[in-house]
């Protein structure tokens, strides 16, 4: 039993498999999710728990084969509160958290050493606007572009909400800001089960997909 973001943080490259199906949580799973963890931190809870997680260990990096879902969705608050920092002009926090959860910058090309990779579908679309510093703005005018039942419509579409929800929530305080990322890192919990076998990670995987959106027959 980990903290996600402590997770996410310490954990070795996690990829989701090219075969998984890519992101799918709707405004309803963004939202149900947000609420709970501003009403556990209201509340003052001692702990939330979100859920169990499946990977695969392998030689060089984690294979996410339940989770991915979960385990996004944070990086997208996390990146946003990163960019708004960032925004703000606080460059030393902007960058602690690019490194703790996205990787250290190069020295030389300045590039990020990711950490967190998704499928084909979604990889691009989460290093453009997750990884990376993007605005509002821009990743307004990237979701004009594609069709609403497309998944990166979906991953633009929650780091889009998230970011209102997060702005109204702290309301310009720094304080409210690391009050959710401390939350992340302390309280938010998750079950870590890891498995080195790959038929044992899916009977795993299939007996906890009880969890968030169905799969439907394709993604069986």
């Amino acid at each position: 039993m980990l903290s996600i973001s402590k997770y996410l943080a310490t954990s070795k490259i996690i990829r989701v498999p090219e075969f998984q199906r890519s992101y799918a949580w709707t405004e309803d799973e963004v939202s149900q999710l947000w609420d709970d963890v501003v009403e556990a931190i209201q509340n003052q809870k001692s702990e939330y728990f979100i859920g169990p997680i499946v990977v695969k260990i392998s030689d060089n990096h984690l294979e996410l084969i339940d989770g991915q879902q979960r385990l996004t969705t944070a990086l997208i608050i996390i990146s946003i509160i990163r960019r708004i920092f960032r925004f703000s002009g606080d460059d030393q926090r902007a960058d602690w958290f690019r490194n703790k959860f996205f990787g250290e910058q190069d020295v030389i090309t300045l590039k990020t050493s990711e950490k967190f990779f998704m499928n084909e579908e979604n990889n691009e679309t989460f290093r453009k606007f997750v990884i990376a510093d993007s605005t509002k703005e821009a990743i307004k005018e990237k979701q004009k572009k594609l069709l609403k039942k497309n998944s990166n419509y979906l991953l633009l579409q929650s780091i889009n909400m998230l970011w209102d929800l997060i702005e109204k929530h702290c309301n310009n305080s720094n304080e409210k800001l690391l009050d959710v990322h401390n939350f992340l890192f302390e309280k938010v919990k998750i079950l870590v089960l890891s498995v080195q076998d790959e038929a044992d990670a899916y009977i795993i995987f299939e007996t906890l997909n009880d969890r968030g959106r169905s799969l439907d027959t394709l993604d069986l």
